[in-house]
């Protein structure tokens, strides 16, 4: 994001895939996170106030995801990871 608001070239942002002048472009792949458990989520960043859920109740539904073998249908995970 620091670089999109810098106006700075994506092809120095690590771990990147985007389309560029030239077409299809990939940046060398960002460092690796070792222990994804030791972040938290930063729930103060949403404002609840903009989103609701069926029956226009208000709510937000954030996915987090490394992957799933379940085939439940009311997630959302299911599509994205099986497509």
């Amino acid at each position: 994001m620091a670089a999109l608001a810098a106006g700075a070239d994506l092809a120095g942002v690590p771990g990147l895939a985007f389309r560029g002048a030239g077409g299809p472009r990939a940046t060398p792949p960002a460092p690796v996170i070792r222990d994804l458990d030791a972040y938290r989520i930063g729930w103060e960043l949403i404002d609840h106030t903009r989103y609701s859920y069926w029956g226009g109740l208000r709510a937000v539904v954030v996915q987090f995801s490394r992957g799933c073998p379940h085939l439940c249908t009311y997630c959302g995970q299911r599509g994205f990871w099986t497509r």
